[in-house]
């Protein structure tokens, strides 16, 4: 099914595009990434070469993307590659637009967690990957409704080769690993479908938000095959309903989200499967914009297991806060950001320190450190990170 689907969207994309009086743009990125280690110097955190040319086609009511993605690892050749970014076509009317195939879905007003910004997977370093779907969207004077149907599921990408610093961190342990394929949805009736309302107030914005499909991070059921750990994966279905808000006061946003979600799973602490529960997830945060170049974006998050059954590998309850603080140099063409996230249970941490510099038009570099640090009372999520902690310089070219 998901190769005919594939087909056939291909054939609409390029029917449409060519009957179309098409005005074409073309633009794209190339991105030159190199880092090293804290802990060892000597040894390379990351070195690889991305571009992604993107072409965009005006037709009347049409508007037509399509954006490859290509990567050459020089660290991991073997995870070198091209895929598909956003491949699109929308049609746009007097109060109503429909875009069909690959796309990028985001809501809530969370700051870097998510929490109703479910619908695109994120792969192993962060990156958002599009979803295959057909989102229609209506319009009012003071409201947005959209409805989206995702037939082509699409898990988060994990690390396939053991020399990818990430690789431990998903696949500890000395034992070889083999990751089987599962039971991956890939039946029409599996289809996932969200729908989200917004609404813009006078004083504020309100939206409502509804999820039902599969959970992106599969779980895993391992088995040893002689000195071989086989690992297969097993997708789940969920069900999210969520809402989020945002009120400007003077020169400070205040920003809500909240979000209940069921069947989520839990790893037991004795190793012996996963549990199902009813999760919770709740964030408050502002944005304030002083002058002098100044930004500041403050959040507490809240992630709860509905549960009295104390005997997963997480905590019932792990509350953590976020920090980011901008400030602009030298006619705005320097950026310094420091942004940092703390659970505050095990007090691990997260941060990143960045200064990027725009050379000219369409060319700017970044200077950057990663530092993931344990927590006094516990490693926690971020303390098992410590290893890959890293400095990095990047070069951008926007054309």
């Amino acid at each position: 099914m998901r190769s005919l689907c594939s087909v056939v969207f291909i054939f609409i994309f390029f029917a449409l595009s060519l009957t179309a009086q098409t005005d074409w743009d073309f633009g794209g990125d190339l991105d030159i990434l190199y880092g090293g280690f804290l802990r060892e110097p000597q040894a390379v955190s990351a070195s690889e070469v991305r571009f992604s040319p993107l072409w965009e086609g005006y037709g009347g009511p049409l508007f037509i993307k399509a954006e490859l993605q290509g990567e050459y690892d020089l660290l991991v050749p073997e995870d070198s590659h091209v895929t598909l970014g956003d491949v699109f076509l929308e049609y746009s009317g007097a109060s109503f637009d429909i875009r069909a195939g690959r796309q990028v879905i985001s809501w809530g007003k969370a700051d870097g967690i998510q929490i109703t910004d479910i619908l695109c997977p994120r792969d192993y370093r962060g990156d958002v990957q599009p979803v295959s779907g057909i989102k229609l969207r209506q319009f009012g004077i003071s409201y947005t409704a959209e409805a989206v149907w995702i037939p082509l599921f699409s898990p988060s990408e994990l690390p396939e080769d053991e020399n990818d610093p990430y690789y431990s961190l998903y696949f500890p342990g000395e034992a070889d690993h083999e990751v089987d394929e599962g039971n991956r949805p890939d039946k029409l009736s599996e289809s996932e479908w969200a729908a989200h309302l917004s609404f813009f107030l006078p004083f504020m914005d309100l939206s409502f938000s509804c999820f039902s499909g599969w959970e992106d991070d599969a779980v895993f059921i391992s088995e040893l095959d002689g000195s071989m750990v086989r690992l297969t994966p097993e997708y789940y279905r969920i069900i999210m309903g969520g809402v989020d808000m945002a009120v400007p006061v003077r020169a400070i946003l205040l920003r809500g989200e909240g979000a209940l979600i069921g069947g989520e799973r839990f790893e037991y602490s004795n190793g012996s499967g996963y549990g199902e529960e009813t999760q919770i997830l709740v964030l408050a945060g502002l944005d304030w914009n002083p002058s002098g170049g100044w930004t500041l974006t403050a959040q507490y998050y809240e992630d709860i297991i509905l549960s009295s059954n104390d005997t997963y590998t997480r905590n019932l309850r792990e509350p953590a806060c976020t920090l980011n603080v901008s400030k602009t140099l030298f006619c705005e063409i320097v950026t310094v950001t420091l942004s940092s996230m703390v659970h505050l249970v095990d007090g691990d941490s997260a941060s990143s320190f960045e200064t990027e510099w725009d050379i000219s038009d369409g060319f700017h570099g970044t200077l950057g450190c990663d530092l993931y640090l344990p927590g006094p009372t516990g490693d926690g999520a971020f303390g098992s990170m410590e290893e890959i902690s890293a400095l990095w310089i990047r070069g951008s070219i926007s054309f």
